[in-house]
């Protein structure tokens, strides 16, 4: 195979395990068989996901063994370390092996390149949901009458699809749970499981699903019925299904769909935009309350901590980023009326669904000013356009549209200049920081990008939009 899977911009011909060529060749001398007669034979390599720390270089790689690479057969974690730390990490890596996969072995080591790899489901700092216990648990919660469907729960079985896996941190799956009923009828549902590293963070989760569920019952309660939202004006919503506690995850209501990143190809910009910044407005009004905060200060901190990083590893780009800085503590922002966040908006957490928008990844919720929120996913364009998704003029147009469904949707005006300062802070602390953090080829040209379009926000009019709904005009 000579096309690439990996995307180009974590691929680095310098470093072996960057390199698909050399890992094709590498990963081909395994014996894929585990004891089995059937020959494996590798198709081809990818790489998914790259993260760097200040203690190693970890790579995600999914493997294929058919041509047609629609599913990886194995999957495994890489953890590249500097020579005088590798017996050390070897030997933590054999003592995370739990189970042995369905082909290859759990360890692979790759001394001359100083990397140890671990194979899935192995997980160095989690134990990872099976289908036997997903089953387990779902026949207890049938039994107990504390299941929203109808499934028998003495001939049923559960199949887990992965969906994202970020190692040592969350395991999402989407759990198809199968049963035959009365006269040998078929049944199925869907739902999804998220794992992650820490209870605390699944209880959170759990209370606010059931919270958001809760307010946007008594948020139609709080107006007269021709005022109310139309369904279209909401997101809606998954429901928390109930806590595994045993395995720190959490079952969510499965939304069939897509989200707007995989759909912008396709995307009718005009009318999804604009429709998806009214139901941002319609959330950023739900009576809910969290703990989390966005302030000046806090950002500020994140801000201080990522140009730190940036001075020391890449100081081509100090001088952009201090400046950037310099600029966030004189101009800090005044605070508007605060109110319910999402706290991480980006397209690739609202789903289309039908003819609605859902809302997925809910974890973060902030409770802080709503410039935040719009700042976040704007930068995230930025982000986007820098790494060839889409060119200037989708963006701006995907800006403008969001603004003006917000604008139209909102109780409370967000002051221009408020959002210019989250724009340019989540530049920093975000945006730029993400390619610091992810190792691309490139990126300290990919930083310093992020920081020029700081830059060019800082001196930009945005000040002088009489509405927020008009300030994707006068971005760069």
């Amino acid at each position: 195979m000579n096309e690439t899977l990996s995307n180009p911009k974590v691929l680095d011909l310098s470093n072996p395990v960057l390199n698909e060529d050399w890992l094709r060749q590498r990963f081909a001398q395994v014996n894929w068989c585990n004891g089995s007669t059937t020959a494996v034979t590798l198709a081809g390599v990818k790489i998914d996901h790259v993260w760097q720390t200040k203690k190693r270089r970890m790579i995600l790689y999914q493997l294929y063994f058919d041509q047609q690479y629609q599913r990886p057969g194995a999957t495994y974690v890489g953890y590249q370390v500097d020579p005088d730390r590798f017996d050390k990490e070897l030997k933590q890596v054999q003592k995370s092996v739990r189970r042995q996969p369905m082909v290859g072995p759990a360890v692979l080591v790759w001394p001359e390149v100083n990397t140890v790899l671990l194979a899935f489901p192995n997980d160095r700092k989690m134990e990872l949901l099976d289908e036997e216990a997903v089953g387990t648990w779902l026949q207890r919660r049938i039994r107990s009458g504390k299941w929203i469907g109808r499934l028998n729960p003495e001939s049923h079985s559960v199949h887990l699809e992965p969906l994202r896996y970020v190692p040592g941190k969350r395991f999402t799956v989407l759990c198809r749970a199968m049963a035959t009923g009365k006269g040998g009828h078929r049944q199925e549902m869907r739902f999804v499981v998220k794992q992650l590293n820490r209870l605390h963070r699944v209880r959170r989760l759990a209370r606010y699903l059931a919270g958001l569920w809760a307010a946007g019952r008594l948020a139609e309660t709080q107006v007269p019925p021709e005022r109310s939202p139309t369904p279209a004006d909401q997101f809606l919503l998954p429901r928390c299904l109930g806590v595994l506690y045993r395995w720190n995850a959490i079952a969510i209501e499965y939304l069939e769909g897509q989200n707007l990143k995989q759909l912008l190809p396709i995307l009718d910009v005009e009318s999804v935009l604009w429709q998806l910044g009214r139901c941002l407005a319609h959330f950023h009004r739900l009576p809910f309350r969290v703990s989390k905060r966005v302030t000046p200060a806090e950002e500020l901190k994140e801000c201080r901590e990522a140009v730190t990083r940036m001075c020391d590893e890449l100081p081509g780009a100090a001088a952009p980023a201090r400046k950037l800085l310099s600029w966030l503590e004189t101009h800090a922002s005044s605070g508007s009326r605060p109110g319910l966040l999402h706290g991480s908006f980006r397209l690739n957490h609202v789903f289309l669904s039908g003819n609605r928008l859902a809302l997925f990844d809910l974890d973060s919720l902030r409770w802080g000013p709503a410039a935040y929120d719009l700042a976040n996913l704007i930068t995230s364009l930025f982000y986007l356009q820098a790494q060839g998704r889409i060119d200037g003029t989708r963006r701006q147009s995907i800006v403008e549209h969001f603004l003006a469904g917000y604008q139209t949707g909102t109780l409370t005006p967000v002051p221009a200049a408020e959002l210019r300062w989250y724009l340019v802070s989540l530049l920093l602390n975000k945006q730029a920081f993400k390619y610091v953090n992810h190792a691309h080829a490139d990126r300290e040209q990919k930083v310093l990008a992020m920081l020029e379009i700081g830059e060019q926000i800082t001196c930009c009019s945005l000040d002088k939009a009489k509405r927020v709904g008009q300030a994707g005009i006068a971005l760069p």
